[in-house]
């Protein structure tokens, strides 16, 4: 679940994420300061910024590519709206 502010996702390995959104432009954002609630074994992280640039999108999602300041390379990948 993702807020103009904040993002929430449940993950297998770490249980519930919390990072914050900041928006750059109309079609890119960064997560940052991310939480991992519930656990000690994730400490919460500060400094890691994924940045995700918004590429293309249509009725069903959008396709993007991703920066992290903690790996090289770019990722590029679709993410789908959820559909109610």
């Amino acid at each position: 679940m993702r807020t103009l502010t904040e993002q929430r996702e449940q993950t297998p390995s770490m249980g519930e994420v919390r990072v914050q959104v900041r928006w750059l432009d109309e079609c890119t954002y960064q997560l940052f300061d991310r939480e991992v609630v519930g656990t000690e074994l994730f400490p919460r992280n500060h400094t890691d910024t994924v940045t995700v640039h918004i590429v293309s999108s249509d009725e069903t999602g959008f396709n993007y590519e991703a920066r992290a300041t903690f790996v090289d390379g770019i990722v590029q990948g679709r993410q789908l709206y959820e559909q109610q």
